[in-house]
């Protein structure tokens, strides 16, 4: 599943996606949320994934991107409580329907990772999104593994089953791959991955452990392994900041 949150008029709204679609419940009071309209349910665009029914969304404008096992749907989000979808459903060729997928807007770029690779799509004009160039073998997704990208000035971190690669993305919409770590000791091939930046500190949590990096300079610097006591070598795993503290949370429970 994924979430996002959107600002509706005078409204916090909650958008959820699923292996049976998308719904979007009023969380101005966080509570006590409440469904808004009808739910949206797909044919044909999600399902697959670690631990069943991955799913990824990224808001540009007035336009939602929701990706699944399937692939990519584009909605219009300009009533953001009526989502309306849009086009037909796209064939990436970065995702299957076993392995986790990722979605990272980048300017005009939309990255798409997934069990078959990374690939990249261009949204600068309204209409459905333009693949750009071939698919990329990041050397760290894995055929059913976890997924996650973050952006950091110029430099992409993709971490999946195999490892934890970097690109150059100093031009958006061709990236460059640079490196790539296989000896992290943090990711597993059939577990979930995830990714959170804060300054100049990159937490990466994978199927066995919470890894804590240095990316002040030019190279990735791991400065700590930690058992979290709550990631399972196959199960999903979700990274989230508040205040100062971070929270882990995964297959055996939150730490």
């Amino acid at each position: 599943a994924a979430v996002v949150f959107i600002k509706g008029e005078n409204k916090d709204l909650m958008y959820l996606a699923g292996g049976k679609g998308l719904v979007v419940f009023d969380v101005t009071d966080p509570k006590n949320p409440t469904q808004v309209g009808e739910a949206i349910t797909f044919t044909k665009a999600l399902g697959g994934g670690a631990g069943g029914g991955g799913a990824a969304m990224a808001v540009n404008g007035n336009r939602l991107y929701i990706a699944g096992g399937h692939g990519l749907r584009e909605a219009d989000i300009s009533n953001p409580e009526a989502p309306t979808l849009l086009g037909e459903l796209i064939d990436t060729g970065a995702i299957n329907d076993h392995a986790d997928l990722a979605l990272f807007l980048h300017g005009s770029a939309l990255y798409v990772a997934g069990g078959k690779g990374l690939v990249v799509f261009n949204v600068e004009n309204e209409g459905p999104p333009v693949k750009v160039g071939d698919l990329i073998d990041t050397g760290a997704l894995s055929d059913q593994g976890g997924a996650s990208i973050q952006v950091v000035g110029t430099t992409m971190y993709v971490a999946g089953g195999k490892g934890l690669a970097t690109l150059d993305v100093s031009k958006p919409l061709n990236p460059e791959k640079q490196n790539v770590a296989t000896n992290t000791g943090l990711l597993s091939d059939n577990g979930g991955s995830a990714m959170l930046v804060v300054d100049k500190t990159l937490y990466l949590a994978g199927g066995k452990g919470l890894g804590v990096y240095d990316i002040s300079g030019s190279m990735l610097e791991q400065k700590a392994k930690i058992d979290t006591g709550v990631i399972s070598n196959d199960g999903n795993v979700d990274l989230r900041m508040l205040g100062d503290t971070l929270f882990v949370c995964a297959g055996k429970g939150l730490a």
